[in-house]
């Protein structure tokens, strides 16, 4: 199940991702052909941490969906007159993606 950068890129659309959109009720999760190309990167982020588990991560999609509406919101695009900010280590991105899309392990007690 994992993406790979020929199979999943479109050289007509850079940056252009086969992703599973939660918000889009005609794709199914575990149904590859019902996804289609994104470059919204929470929908991408979330996608390849799904193929990467083999579709056994426990991904919250209801936090997808809402980061991924925040994501295509103009009001939180980057503007020209904004300072540029660091880039996140992968460290950091694989840490932060883990802790805001996986789903809460249940507590053991």
């Amino acid at each position: 199940m994992a993406l790979t950068r020929s199979r999943d890129m479109n050289p007509d659309r850079p940056g252009a991702y086969l992703c599973f959109d939660p918000r889009d009720p005609a794709q199914h999760v575990h149904d590859r052909a019902t996804w289609k190309l994104s470059d919204n990167a929470i929908l991408i982020s979330a996608t390849m941490l799904f193929a990467a588990h083999e579709g056994k991560c426990p991904i919250s999609w209801e936090k997808v969906a809402a980061l991924a509406d925040l994501c295509e919101d103009p009001e939180f695009l980057p503007q020209p007159d904004m300072p540029p900010r660091r880039l996140a280590t992968r460290d950091e991105t694989d840490a932060m993606l883990r802790s805001v899309l996986l789903k809460a392990e249940p507590q053991g007690g």
